[in-house]
């Protein structure tokens, strides 16, 4: 009897484990909406599915101050090419901003807002967007500008990244 009540333990922490091992993959699909900045600031936009997680990612991460873009930019910023959609840093007045754009010869095509002080905007763009840089061929003294094409960053982890269209203010699943 002894040895069958240990084996229930054993069963049951064991279960427990795994689910502590899992939860992440269990917990990433369903999203509230409400809490994202682009609901707050235009609760009756609906947008594509790479636009809502590009701001999410900025939002979340609390590297990017975004709260000066508005409504009528962010339509802007969806309607752009999904599969070209960049990121990338720069500089107005003065201050680190990341900018997006579906050009590279017109990277701040817009201002998604301003990095936070102490903050290096490259690093902090690689790790919003989990981003590693590839080596380059050769050693080159100077760091060249970073460009991260958030489609090829999405498309891996989300399905019809630029095809699902989000009604702000709703549930859906990632």
């Amino acid at each position: 009897m002894d040895d069958f009540n240990n084996n229930i333990k054993n069963f049951v922490i064991n279960i427990i484990s795994l689910s502590f091992f899992f939860y992440p993959t269990f917990s990433i699909g369903k999203v509230f909406s409400k809490g994202n900045i682009l609901n707050l600031k235009c609760p009756g936009l609906t947008i594509k599915k790479i636009t809502y997680l590009t701001f999410d990612k900025i939002d979340k991460s609390e590297f990017i101050n975004i709260k000066i873009i508005d409504c009528k930019k962010i339509k802007m910023i969806d309607e752009l090419d999904s599969f070209k959609l960049i990121i990338t840093t720069g500089r107005k007045d003065g201050k680190s901003v990341s900018c997006l754009s579906d050009s590279k010869s017109y990277p701040c095509k817009f201002i998604v807002g301003e990095f936070k002080k102490n903050i290096v905007p490259s690093v902090a763009l690689k790790r919003i967007f989990d981003y590693e840089e590839p080596k380059p061929e050769f050693l080159n003294e100077t760091s060249s500008r970073l460009f991260i094409n958030i489609y090829k960053i999405f498309e891996k982890d989300y399905k019809n990244i630029s095809s699902t269209l989000i009604p702000l203010n709703t549930n859906f699943e990632y």
